[in-house]
């Protein structure tokens, strides 16, 4: 099984399509696995002429867990947050990043398109504005700079983010379908044995709660820090957004766009805080424009 190297966690990443072909790297939100990025979503990529890299973040899936106690719990780091206040944190989400330009370097890639969802797209902010010599492209989907006043969740999303998971196998699986029939919105029509099929999965792949609420920290730790940074990035950037998202606010793909200079926007009215399928086709059209369109400058 691929991992990077010994210099950190040792972060777990799959290949798929043919290294001779432009790279992109996908990147997970918090709490998420690689296999969040399904099949049916990336192989359509790999056919489209792309190499591409899957890969667990720290503290979540295969990857190396970090064997920290957090030094404050997580509401009141949401409280923190958002009064600007410092908090202690295991890890950063430029550490999270440097991790993936080790899975970079452990496939033998030079330069990647990098995709991150939600958490992930932060983490894929951030390795652009340390490695932009690095890095081809740009897709934040699901995602935001950090600004507090357009980046906050409905009550219930946060509630359903942060509900416990229990110690049981069911109880976690059960957490995770109530959470995704919030996060998922009204737009697509929620099929609960489908999604318990896919949290039952997610659970015996791998289970980090513990590592879930050090991710979150990290996520709330760095708020709007990178926003000015972004405003400075020189790399081709495609923002992707749903409409009815509850977790991270259309608003915050909106003030994305405005930030990053050479970006675009693609607002998809009736997605929720998930890569469904039903949204495939016209993602897959975006992506193909974006990343072939620089691959090919």
């Amino acid at each position: 099984m691929p991992h990077t190297d010994s210099d950190g966690p040792r972060i777990y990443f799959e290949t798929h399509g043919s290294p001779q072909d432009p790279a992109l790297l996908l990147v997970c939100g918090v709490g998420s696995q690689l296999t969040a990025y399904r099949e049916t979503f990336f192989a359509p990529l790999v056919e489209a002429g792309l190499y591409v890299i899957r890969a667990d973040n720290r503290d979540g899936g295969l990857s190396d867990a970090v064997d920290v106690a957090p030094a404050i719990e997580m509401f009141a780091a949401v409280e923190k947050s958002l009064t600007g206040e410092d908090f202690p944190v295991p890890y950063t989400l430029s550490d999270m990043a440097d991790d993936m330009r080790r899975v970079l370097d452990a496939a033998g890639v030079d330069k990647a398109h990098v995709l991150g969802c939600s958490m992930g797209g932060m983490i894929a902010q951030r390795l652009a504005i340390a490695h932009p010599g690095r890095t081809l492209s740009l897709t934040s989907v699901m995602s935001t700079t950090g600004r507090q006043d357009v980046s906050f969740p409905t009550p219930e999303a946060l509630g359903a983010l942060l509900a416990p998971a229990g110690d049981t196998r069911e109880s976690a699986i059960k957490k995770g379908v109530e959470a995704a029939r919030v996060l998922r919105g009204p737009g697509v029509a929620f099929d609960e044995e489908e999604v318990w099929a896919e949290e039952a999965a997610f659970f015996d792949r791998a289970f980090h709660p513990d590592g879930f609420g050090r991710q979150f920290l990290a996520l709330l730790e760095d708020r709007d820090k990178r926003r000015d940074q972004l405003a400075t990035l020189d790399v081709p950037t495609l923002v992707i957004h749903g409409a009815l998202d509850p977790l991270v606010p259309v608003a915050a793909a909106h003030d994305t766009h405005e930030v990053v200079p050479r970006s675009r926007l693609l607002v998809l009215d009736e997605m929720g805080h998930h890569l469904s399928p039903p949204f495939f086709d016209a993602i897959h059209k975006a992506l193909r424009e974006h990343l072939l369109g620089v691959s090919t400058r």
